[in-house]
């Protein structure tokens, strides 16, 4: 996603940053507004609503971010979607009064935004509307007067005054509080009946029922959706997203519970993926010929490691070239191997591993906790090599099958100080 979104600035040390489709949002609006056969002023009204409404979901976000800063967990960034904002926090506690004060920061925000825009229509002596509004819900207001005051309603939301600009951002605040606390995990509503359940049940099992409810909640938002007319595809991508997100959060406080307490060498493989720093491209490409791998750690004298190489920067590379210097590229046939067209073009082979390799992957030591490394925010590399304190290799963790490994793990039997592991390894590649 982040090659897909273009950055606001950066507010209280965050980054802020918008998603291309955003824009996808704002014209959708504007279409449908000037179809509507609206003025350009109202169009212009309207969109200026809509970019306020987003001003609100970015303090919103913010919100959860600063609350999070207060028990020392930091927020990697904030990025709006058309559905809504996203704020990427470097781990959620698991302290449940820790994550109930996070997760309710957020709409207390639009709570405060709210209670402000009221004071605002009362002092400018617009109060009267909430009045009208009362006997409207309340069924007090008589049927002959229902009409024109409908349309008095109306006018007050469809026309650009101040005053209707103020009441529909309130109308909105509103909505967002009473939405965002619906009890659909990993919504804020969710995270608020997680942090609830977890006070009396262990976290796992809490965050399983708040899947489950939230699976519910999703449920029925979608069918409210479609039973629409039109449909809200907003609300069912929504509640998508509840379903997904949520699965994918239970497995991650599974994985990060079966791994507490253990070690990034009682998890690791000794059999690294290992190049030479001064292997060709050549090489290279045979050696991944007999390796499933998509990382291999770069070494160089006395197996110290000098950076990972991935696979897909050889491809790249080497396709580069190919474009560059048309004489020597050859059309692809019916392939006998993923690396004929490669073969095929002999001058594109004299760069070395060490050209390639990125000497600024992160990399592990044997008795760093998993638990820590799950929470650090490194899960977009999914490959590292684990070093001695002298930077020498001793092994490798594929975060992909980390799961099996840390249940295997937990399935040998304990050893004494005389039996444990000295790591080594012997560096061929």
């Amino acid at each position: 996603m982040s090659s897909q979104r273009f950055k606001l600035g950066t507010f209280f040390g965050i980054g802020l940053y918008v998603h291309w489709t955003f824009a996808l949002l704002i014209a959708y609006v504007t279409y449908v507004t000037w179809a509507s056969g609206a003025s350009p002023v109202m169009v212009a009204f309207t969109i200026v609503q809509l970019l306020t409404v987003f001003a609100c979901v970015t303090l919103h976000e913010y919100g959860h971010a600063l609350a999070a800063r207060r028990y020392d967990v930091e927020t990697h960034d904030i990025t709006l979607l058309p559905i809504g904002g996203v704020a990427r926090l470097k781990r959620i506690p698991q302290i449940p009064i820790q994550e109930f004060v996070i997760a309710v920061a957020g709409p207390a925000v639009n709570v405060v935004i709210a209670a402000l825009l009221l004071i605002l229509i009362f002092a400018t002596g617009q109060g009267w509307l909430f009045e009208i509004l009362y006997d409207v819900m309340s069924g007090t207001i008589a049927p002959e007067a229902f009409e024109t005051t409908r349309q008095t309603i109306d006018q007050v939301f469809e026309t650009p005054t101040l005053i209707g600009f103020a009441l529909s951002i309130f109308t909105i605040n509103v909505i967002l509080v009473l939405f965002n606390m619906i009890p659909a995990f990993p919504m804020d509503g969710g995270r608020v009946l997680r942090s609830l359940l977890a006070m009396v049940v262990p976290y796992v099992s809490a965050t399983r029922w708040a899947q489950r409810i939230g699976v519910v909640c999703a449920i029925l938002m979608a069918a409210a959706a479609l039973s629409s007319d039109p449909p809200r595809i907003v609300m069912l991508l929504i509640a998508g997203f509840i379903v997904f997100a949520g699965l994918a959060e239970v497995r991650q406080v599974e994985v990060r519970e079966m791994v507490d307490g253990l070690t990034v060498g009682d998890v690791m493989t000794e059999d690294v993926p290992v190049v030479r720093a001064d292997m060709t491209a050549d090489q290279l490409s045979q050696w991944w010929k007999s390796h499933p791998n998509q990382t291999a750690a770069v070494i160089g004298i006395n197996g110290i490691l000098l950076g990972q190489l991935r696979l897909r920067d050889l491809v790249n590379h080497l396709q580069k070239q190919a474009g560059q210097n048309p004489r020597v590229s050859t059309p692809r046939t019916a392939a006998t191997s993923p690396y004929q067209a490669f073969e095929e073009q002999p001058s594109q082979w004299d760069i070395t591993a060490i050209d390639l390799a990125d000497p600024d992957a992160d990399t592990l030591e044997a008795d760093e906790g998993l638990e820590a490394l799950l929470a650090s925010g490194k899960q977009t590399q999914r490959e590292f090599a684990v070093t001695d304190h002298s930077g020498r290799l001793i092994g490798w963790i594929n975060l992909d099958n980390i799961r099996e490994r840390a249940a295997l793990a937990r399935l040998r039997p304990p050893q004494n100080a005389s039996e444990r592991t000295i790591w080594s390894i012997d560096h061929h590649a």
